[in-house]
């Protein structure tokens, strides 16, 4: 089942688990690594046989099931409920999502083949570093934190100033972006990232 606001499939979760244990099934609509996969016609006949990787998890639904696969977890959304040994293709819609969406279906299917992956991460080492540190700032300050002890806590006592030179110092300006950008992903700008995957390059 599609939760339209979150951008999530709301499978039931286990309660002896913690969230972090527990896969998060993110929409097709909402995120450009999931592959929509349909049983091909009976007359297709495939080049290749389709030899499904590993299954880490998986959740039946209405609408199909929706797995992990794969050493990558590469979530896999399977319509229609297909049949065993069916041949099978990629639904990928022609919007401003389709370079995305083929880079994710080139690199499942060098996962299929055992090739090497040559997708790089969407995010940089320096935008990833920060969305942690924003996480933590967020954390923090709904946990009440004033932003002197959360620049503290971040940055280290001894850079903090004391007094009046706090008040217009540029770690104080620093944490208050961080809250702010960690609130507004909170508040639905992660759905952002979720399509903001590398595009694919022929």
């Amino acid at each position: 089942m599609l939760s339209l606001n979150a951008g999530v499939c709301d499978f039931p979760a286990d309660p002896r688990k913690t969230a972090e244990q527990q896969p998060i099934y993110w929409s097709a609509i909402a995120s450009v690594e999931v592959l929509t996969l349909s049983p091909l016609p009976p007359s297709w006949l495939p080049s290749s046989d389709f030899v499904w990787p590993a299954i880490a998890s998986m959740r039946r639904a209405a609408d199909g099931r929706h797995l992990y696969v794969g050493q990558q977890r590469q979530q896999v959304w399977l319509i229609n409920h297909p049949l065993p040994n069916a041949a099978h293709g990629v639904l990928i819609p022609l919007d401003n999502t389709l370079p995305q969406r083929l880079a994710a279906a080139a690199a499942f299917w060098r996962m299929l083949n055992g090739k090497p992956q040559l997708r790089a991460s969407a995010a940089t080492t320096h935008r990833r570093s920060r969305l942690i540190l924003g996480l933590r700032a967020l954390d923090g300050r709904e946990a009440g934190a004033s932003y002197r002890e959360l620049a503290q806590g971040i940055f280290g006592v001894v850079r903090v100033p004391d007094g009046r030179a706090w008040k217009t110092h540029d770690l104080r300006s620093r944490v208050v972006r961080l809250v702010a950008d960690a609130s507004a992903l909170r508040d639905g700008g992660y759905r952002v990232l979720l399509r903001s995957a590398p595009a694919f390059k022929p």
